[in-house]
């Protein structure tokens, strides 16, 4: 009787089965139209849908944040206007609730209908020269898609608008365990860039959220990408020229990916897989 030993060995690195996801996404690469909806024609062409807990125009100040607080439209029908509704359709694979602050009231705060691709809009008058009269702002998740909690990239669609000569720049946020942290800043332009950045490929600061208008970009910091409890961005956008020039911010696209943390891949038992088969004859 001969006895024939097989034996074989599976190693499966936890690189190679990691999968990356994505945990939010607001809009599309390239604009998504069906954001925002209206049932109105006429004089409700093109008018956006406006922030129902702020409001619009003229809009209360939100200078301290508050994640307890959602800053979002109301999913579907807006009470505020019932020709005007927000995500009226389904909600897989966006991320529509976040939370909002901003070091002064807005003058106009929408998520507003545009053949380009809808938005969030925020707008301030602005004044004075280049690095005063500045209008800044955060806006962040904590409703995750997936259970994945390790950031792995960033990905964006911002701009920046108004008159006289406006300028300004972006960070990425995130929240884990140990506080906030802001990304180094990327310049906002007057069109449309794609951007994607891997969370290592960016120097990372701390970050205080507003309170009574304030945030604080602080020192030099190496987070942990692992734990993420909120991911958002922060914009500081400012005009050049003299009072009542406007300064804005629009985002059409935001989306942040994720892996498992390396704790969670362990207990599915990645990184080493041994199975032996034994035939006898």
């Amino acid at each position: 009787m001969k006895s024939k030993f097989i034996s074989t060995v599976l190693v499966v690195s936890s690189v190679g089965f990691t999968h990356a996801s994505t945990i939010v996404q607001w809009g599309t690469a390239g604009g998504n139209t069906n954001i925002v909806s209206k049932a109105g024609v006429g004089t409700e062409t093109g008018n956006p849908v406006m922030q129902n807990v702020t409001g619009g125009t003229g809009a209360t100040a939100v200078t301290t944040y508050n994640a307890a607080i959602n800053r979002n439209p109301v999913i579907g029908t807006n009470p505020d206007d019932s020709k005007k509704s927000y995500f009226l359709g389904s909600t897989t694979g966006q991320s529509p609730v976040y939370h909002m602050a901003l070091n002064v009231g807005p003058n106009t705060y929408s998520v507003t209908d545009n053949n380009a691709g809808d938005r969030i809009t925020l707008s301030k008058n602005a004044s004075a020269t280049v690095g005063s009269g500045t209008f800044q702002g955060m806006l962040a998740w904590d409703s995750f898609l997936t259970t994945d909690r390790e950031l792995t990239t960033f990905s964006s669609e911002f701009i920046r608008g108004g008159t006289g000569g406006t300028e300004g720049s972006y960070r990425y946020l995130f929240q884990n365990e140990s506080g906030w942290y802001a990304s180094s800043a990327i310049s906002l332009t007057a069109e449309f860039v794609s951007n994607t950045s891997a969370v290592t490929a960016l120097s990372w600061f701390g970050f205080t959220p507003f309170s009574a208008g304030v945030a604080t970009i602080g020192a030099a910091a190496t987070p942990d990408f692992t734990g993420v409890q909120s991911v958002g961005y922060y914009f500081d956008v400012r005009t050049a020229e003299a009072t009542g020039n406007a300064a804005s911010f629009n985002g059409r696209y935001f989306e942040v990916g994720a892996v498992p943390e390396p704790s969670a891949l362990a207990l599915l038992g990645i990184g080493g897989l041994g199975l032996t088969l034994r035939r006898r004859r």
